[in-house]
């Protein structure tokens, strides 16, 4: 896949990308984080909008999402600057249902087949996540992802903040565990992606032994 056949429709690198297998064909979702939008493409390239503010539903918008820009000197004529606004990762449940790390939305949703929202998880111990990012969704239902500071404007210095550190968690019939230490290393990074890897692996091994 070329970045040619996306590009023209998202304003940045895809993120949260998921296979949708139907018959032998699918699709690709991923999601567009500044454009808090999560997009469709096809084999053939061809893009569309599968769903619309994504990540942060309200209106004030404006006062979410960590900035990061494009790398270039803000001298720059090419520089730009973008907010993490949308959705991250995506998933499927085993009824093929689409589940959203929300990031800026600051919870892990449900989209139902009537298009209804579910928000399944926004808090652990009363307190709200801030920004949770990867995500994977196991056959029993139970699903894992990472929380991170990236859904705030001002990050781990936001008047919103929640949960004071970044973690692995776990949604299952509506209960949420902790699976890893209090962290102050954002899931952004690398050490906690591969905390994120190995936690989960880890259930996937205690499974096939069981």
């Amino acid at each position: 896949m070329q970045r040619s056949s996306w590009s023209r429709a998202a304003s940045g690198s895809p993120k949260g990308r998921y296979w949708v297998q139907k018959g032998k064909a699918g699709n690709l979702l991923f999601s567009d984080i500044p454009a808090n939008v999560i997009f469709k493409l096809t084999p053939d390239g061809q893009a569309s909008v599968y769903l619309e503010r994504s990540g942060y539903t309200k209106p004030d918008i404006w006062r979410v999402g960590m900035p990061f820009d494009n790398g270039k000197d803000q001298n720059d004529p090419q520089f730009s600057r973008f907010f993490n606004n949308g959705s991250n990762g995506l998933a499927l449940d085993r009824q093929k249902r689409l589940v959203i790390a929300s990031f800026a939305g600051r919870s892990i949703d449900r989209i139902e087949p009537n298009g209804k929202r579910t928000v399944l998880a926004d808090n652990f111990e009363g307190k709200k996540f801030n920004g949770p990012n990867d995500i994977v969704v196991k056959k029993n239902g139970a699903i894992y992802f990472t929380d991170t500071f990236g859904g705030l404007r001002n990050g781990d210095k936001d008047r919103d903040l929640g949960l004071p550190y970044s973690a692995v968690f776990m949604v299952q019939n509506g209960n949420v565990a902790r699976l890893t230490e209090d962290s102050a290393t954002d899931s952004l990074s690398r050490p906690m992606k591969r905390s994120f890897t190995q936690t989960v692996a880890a259930t996937c091994t205690s499974e096939l032994t069981m």
